[in-house]
């Protein structure tokens, strides 16, 4: 893929990616009661899908 426009378009969407990114913490990735209960159920029917 050396020299293609492939690799030009990667670049371009990462540079346009980095300006609206931010940093992921723990407090990002925390979960209350709800959620994780809600997250539980649904991962019971994955395999189902």
């Amino acid at each position: 893929m050396y020299r293609t426009r492939a690799v030009k378009a990667v670049k371009k969407d990462f540079l346009a990616t980095v300006p609206i990114s931010h940093e992921v913490t723990l407090k990002d990735c925390v979960r209350n009661a709800l959620q994780r209960i809600f997250q539980d159920v649904l991962r019971l029917f994955v395999p189902l899908m």
